[in-house]
């Protein structure tokens, strides 16, 4: 299975952040492309939905790190298997009083196939929801079983 692993930090970032991230992910042997832009969270997981060809995407904070490879591994091999999305658990506050639990962004695995039977949507905020919180309703008003850990 083709897997791409892709992080974002702001140029306003301690770059130690990044620094420790990448050595986690090359203690793990996964590779991992660190972006270095000041652009906005939404456009940019659009922009790798739309340019990647990897079968599976996983994007995470430059703050986010992992405490095993097996728990990357479980979360792209989950995406992949079902063709869905997998991410970390997240309520907004500021929307709807955080009623909605949803797979965040934070870190996020998501296939190809099932942003393509969600109808390719944007990961921008919208009146319902915060950065990529659109992929969970959709996939919820599609019935795709998605996990938000």
């Amino acid at each position: 299975m083709q897997v791409e692993i892709h992080s974002l930090s702001w140029p306003s970032a301690d770059p130690r952040l990044a620094e420790q991230q990448a050595a986690v992910f090359s203690h793990f042997d996964l590779p991992i492309r660190q972006h270095r832009l000041q652009v906005d969270h939404g456009c940019w997981i659009d922009a790798l939905l739309k340019g990647s060809q990897a079968e599976v995407l996983l994007v995470v904070d430059n703050d986010c790190v992992p405490l095993s490879r097996q728990a990357v591994l479980e979360a792209v091999s989950y995406a992949g298997q079902h063709q869905s999305l997998l991410g970390l658990a997240q309520a907004s506050n500021h929307i709807q009083g955080g009623r909605h639990i949803f797979a965040a962004p934070a870190f996020l695995a998501i296939s190809r196939s099932a942003w393509h039977r969600l109808g390719c949507p944007s990961c921008r905020p919208t009146v319902r929801g915060d950065v990529a919180e659109e992929l969970s309703w959709r996939a919820e008003e599609h019935g795709l079983a998605y996990r938000a850990w």
